[in-house]
């Protein structure tokens, strides 16, 4: 169809459904229905909306797939003859809430300065649910290239395996360059998650500290890195200690793993072991946290790291849980030897953490987020938990 036919049909399906409607050529924007949507990539003033960080492989023309950014806004995905790119959202599923923005919030460390504007803007985008969403595809496809095939198709990602290859010549590249050490608070940082067995974000400082420069602990490279590697070993050992690993069940990991790093002459061998080590430690404080927690505070803690940001208290947790909050209050300091606001205020402040260390936002900000009542008040538990005053650490 010509262009005239195409911007015709594009204008039928943006008013019938009311969704934004992009018409792409390769990677230039034609145009847009309405003229200024609403994205969350231009409320964080990013360039390139909403194709940033979008996977647009698509092989094919006339099916259309369903797509996802990072920030949890989808679009439906065409591919025209031609070369032509359209691109219908951005939308949520109908289960995403509130909840779910603040924790991309955190997550993500968005902006906190924008938090406001987040908030507006993904109360007004639609929720579909996955009939809703089957049959916009069906509409767009039938309208914009004629077809009837299923018009939702899953998006191709990388395998596991490729992820991992990818990970591997990143590490490998960044400990080929080893002539500093890495910053002490990424040390901090790698052992509190480890001790809390929190996978995801152990996963993330290791990325981020494997783009660091590693120590040079002897003249030859292999020699170097093999050295480091032991170091991390020691490090995570004592964390999983922490953590509630036996300590002779820590010491014998960790002395097989030193042999295996001792045993390998491959770098690229070497350079993807610290992330299967890392696994490993984790997953055996799991494993003890698992056996030590009863259901109702595993169910707590779940609760709690999930609305860290969010107004919390020992009653609604309670309410929520079904339990009275004196019980509730008592099972979780017999359990963790913690009490549950402690619990709460700690974590709090763990998160906290990250936004001083990787965001520009302002103290008073990070305090608010957070449920802090002020800033002397954050200020305090801050220094409590992490031995540094909130702007001390930014410092560090």
């Amino acid at each position: 169809m010509d262009e005239y036919e195409l911007a015709q049909r594009a204008r039928y399906v943006h008013y019938t459904t009311r969704i934004p409607v992009f018409w792409y050529r390769e990677t230039r924007l034609i145009s847009t229905l309405p003229e200024h949507p609403s994205l969350t990539a231009t409320v964080l003033a990013e360039e390139g909306a909403p194709l940033s960080g979008l996977t647009l492989d698509v092989t094919g023309t006339g099916s259309v797939l369903t797509v996802e950014n990072a920030y949890a806004e989808r679009f439906f995905c065409l591919r025209l003859e031609g070369g032509d790119l359209l691109l219908l959202g951005p939308y949520c599923p109908d289960t995403f809430t509130q909840s779910d923005v603040l924790q991309m919030i955190r997550s993500l460390r968005l902006p906190l300065r924008k938090q406001e504007q987040l908030t507006a803007h993904y109360a007004a985008l639609p929720r579909f649910t996955e009939m809703n969403a089957y049959y916009i595809g069906l509409l767009l496809q039938r309208t914009l290239s004629g077809e009837g095939e299923s018009p939702v198709a899953p998006v191709d990602l990388p395998s596991d395996e490729e992820l991992a290859q990818r990970f591997y010549q990143n590490t490998y590249r960044n400990r080929m360059q080893m002539f500093q050490h890495p910053p002490y608070f990424f040390e901090q940082e790698i052992t509190r998650q480890i001790i809390a067995g929190d996978r995801e974000r152990a996963m993330q400082l290791l990325a981020e500290l494997n783009r660091l420069t590693r120590a040079t602990l002897a003249d030859n490279p292999l020699r170097s890195l093999k050295n480091s590697l032991i170091a991390s070993v020691t490090l995570f050992t004592r964390a999983a200690i922490q953590g509630g690993v036996p300590s002779d069940e820590a010491f014998t990991m960790s002395d097989s793993f030193i042999q295996t790093i001792e045993m390998q002459n491959d770098v690229r061998l070497l350079s993807s072991i610290e992330e299967a080590i890392i696994q490993r430690f984790i997953q055996r404080v799991e494993r003890y946290r698992l056996k030590r927690y009863s259901r109702l505070v595993r169910d707590t803690i779940a609760r709690v790291d999930e609305r860290l940001s969010e107004p919390l208290s020992v009653r609604q947790l309670a309410s929520h849980l079904a339990v009275h909050p004196d019980y509730l209050s008592k099972r979780f300091k017999q359990e963790t030897a913690e009490a549950l606001h402690t619990y709460i205020l700690r974590r709090r402040v763990e998160e906290a953490a990250h936004f001083m260390r990787y965001s520009a936002d302002h103290i008073t900000d990070i305090a608010s987020f957070y449920q802090f009542s002020s800033q002397s008040h954050f200020t305090s538990v801050f220094k409590k938990y992490m031995g540094y005053t909130p702007q001390q650490y930014r410092n560090l």
